[in-house]
Parts: structure tokens; sequence; C-alpha cells
């Protein structure tokens, strides 16, 4: 409602629906990415949208972190993670399986933001992929049990 700040868009008469929200570093801004690849700014305080950015693809946005210094910001969309420069909303790297075409669950950054980690949302497979940030290459590939993966954290 719009009392509360809420916000129903429309899309050629489809409602879109946000997946996923993340605060940044300061919590003055609300980053919230929905169905079509869009990634929405509002300020916290004003409940007021301050800024949009569109996305490569209009696949829904699935994870949405920041690094802990607020420096970068990744969010991942079906078969792609991007890492973003969160100063100037500029695409710094982009991650992917090129060989398996793999579908992403969860990705997040490592505890100092160096590393981007993406677990894979295939049934059945347990696997995590752990890149460097700022050379983009591969540095580890974790197999596990015959399992999904539903969760990631970093400690």
């Amino acid at each position: 409602d719009a009392a509360m700040g809420a916000s129903r868009s429309k899309v050629a008469g489809e409602a879109l629906r946000n997946y996923v929200a993340c605060f940044e570093k300061s919590g003055e801004l609300l980053y919230v990415g929905n169905g079509k690849g869009v990634v929405s700014v509002w300020n916290v305080e004003t409940v007021e949208q301050v800024d949009t950015i569109s996305l490569p693809s209009t696949t829904a946005v699935r994870n949405f972190q920041f690094t802990r210094d607020g420096g970068h910001f990744l969010v991942s969309e079906t078969g792609k993670i991007r890492v973003y420069d969160t100063e100037e909303g500029t695409l710094h790297r982009e991650f992917l399986d090129q060989v398996n075409r793999t579908q992403w669950r969860k990705c997040l950054f490592s505890a100092e933001g160096n590393y981007v980690l993406g677990a894979t949302a295939e049934k059945g497979e347990h696997s995590i992929h752990i890149w460097n940030r700022d050379n983009g290459q591969l540095v580890l590939r974790l197999e596990g049990p015959k399992e999904s993966i539903w969760d990631l954290a970093w400690h």
C-alpha cells in the first residue's frame, strides 16, 4: 500500500514480482531485484525510488549482496553472477560455468569480498564454485554428496 511505500509495477499488464532485497552498508538505501532483471534502489527514510539498474538480461534477479566495505555488489540471475562497482554502477566482472551452463541457486562474497562463491541449483548436484573477484579465475570447485544446495554462508 502507498502509505507503506509499496509499489506495484506493471509491464504489459503483468505485475512484477520482487524476488530479493538487500540494504547497502549505511542502511539508507534498499536494493530490490525483480522478475524482469531490474534492480530498484529505494531511499529507506523517504520511501522514494532513487535509481534503477537494468541488468543485461531480463531474467529474475535471484541473489543480491554487497561486500562488507560496500565497494561492490553482486547479483545473480539464472545462469550468470555479475559483480558491479557500487560507486559507479558499472559491471566489474561476470562469472559463469561455461562448460556446464550451471544454474545458480545461491551466490555471495567471501568475508572480505575477495572471492565470489556460487552454489549450483541443479537437482541432485552439490557443487560450489569459488572465483577470484578481481581476475575472474576459478580458484576451487567443491563437490559434495548428491543432494541439492539450498543455502550458502561464508564464515
